[in-house]
């Protein structure tokens, strides 16, 4: 893993940071790694994964659906995929996250550490509540889970019908 020093932002622009910057593009490449934030595509508004003089992992290459049961909707997938990426696969199919922010550009990942809500969050949410499961990298090796009591962790994320993933009403 190579690191790059770049001058970025966040979305909102208000703020500006010179980060070393890798791009891993398996969880294995985060062992042994230094400590740092991770981003993905930069849609926080409010700037939060900026490190400036730091070290920051861009998550962007780590963009995998690594598996799907059409039958219950549960999706395992890596942090950098995008909302959008999502849409374009599964909706096809009949499938849609309850809970979308106003761009698919946001990473899953950001979804879930910026707990974002969509226009429907009076009734559906915010994304966090539609989570099955979630495990983290640690960059000493190996995983844990962030959540209990849900079984076999895997990396990033599990979301079942009703939670995550559902079909549209009809």
């Amino acid at each position: 893993m190579r690191w790059k020093n770049d001058e970025m932002t966040g979305w909102g622009r208000a703020i500006r940071a010179s980060s070393d910057i890798a791009r891993p593009e398996r969880a294995a490449d985060l062992t042994g790694a230094p400590q740092g934030p991770a981003i993905g595509n930069r849609r926080s508004y409010g700037d939060a994964a900026l490190n400036d003089n730091g070290r920051l992992y861009d998550m962007s290459r780590m963009d995998r659906f690594l598996s799907f049961d059409a039958d219950t909707g549960l999706l395992t997938a890596e942090g950098g995929v995008t909302i959008g990426a999502m849409l374009r696969v599964f909706a096809p199919k009949g499938w849609m996250p309850p809970v979308m922010p106003g761009t698919g550009f946001a990473t899953l990942g950001g979804a879930i550490a910026m707990d974002v809500h969509g226009k429907n969050h009076h009734h559906a949410g915010s994304f966090g509540q539609h989570l099955t499961d979630i495990t983290l990298v640690a960059s000493r090796g190996g995983s844990r889970p962030a959540t209990e009591g849900y079984g076999r962790p895997r990396w990033v994320v599990w979301v079942k019908p009703g939670s995550s993933f559902r079909r549209p009403c009809n």
